[in-house]
This record gives C-alpha cells, structure tokens and sequence, in this order.
C-alpha cells in the first residue's frame, strides 16, 4: 500500500531531525542511503550505520580511498556519496 502525503512528510521531517541531531553532535553521517533508514511498523524513523571512520570528504583525482572504504564486490555494486562529499585537490 502506499504512503500517504502526510506519512510521506512525517517520514521527511524525522529525517531532517536525525541529521540535525547528528549534526548538533559534531558528527556527520557521510553515509545516508536507504539501506541504513529503518522505519518501523508505526512510522517511526531511525538512521542507522553511524560510523566514525567512514571519510567526511574524499579527493575525486583518487579512488583509492574510495575503495578503501566502499570497496567494489561486484559489477553491480551500488554506494551511495553525497555530491559534496568529493573535492578536488588544490
């Protein structure tokens, strides 16, 4: 069944609460993907996969720290890297 508009901003507005939280600690999550929203049956969110060693920024003129940290397991492998997380060097 799908969500409704009001579940849809429910789920939207407790997102933007658990960055702001995250943020408010200093913290960034570098990792947001849908593999780590869990919801439960009663709409609530949680973020999940809060890792301190994960980079907050990664040079895009080298993959190796790429790989380091989301290493390739197949051809069909999907990360998930926020825009401005990669920088270029200089």
């Amino acid at each position: 069944m799908p969500l409704e508009r009001s579940e849809k901003l429910w789920l939207a507005f407790q997102m933007l609460q658990a960055c702001a939280q995250t943020h408010a600690e200093s913290m960034v999550h570098g990792d947001i993907k849908p593999d780590n929203v869990l919801v439960a049956s009663d709409s609530w969110l949680l973020l999940s996969d809060m890792h301190s060693y994960k980079p907050p920024s990664i040079k895009d003129d080298n993959l190796n720290l790429y790989n380091m940290y989301f290493g390739f397991l197949d051809n069909n492998f999907r990360c998930y890297i926020a825009p401005e997380r990669w920088f270029s060097p200089g």
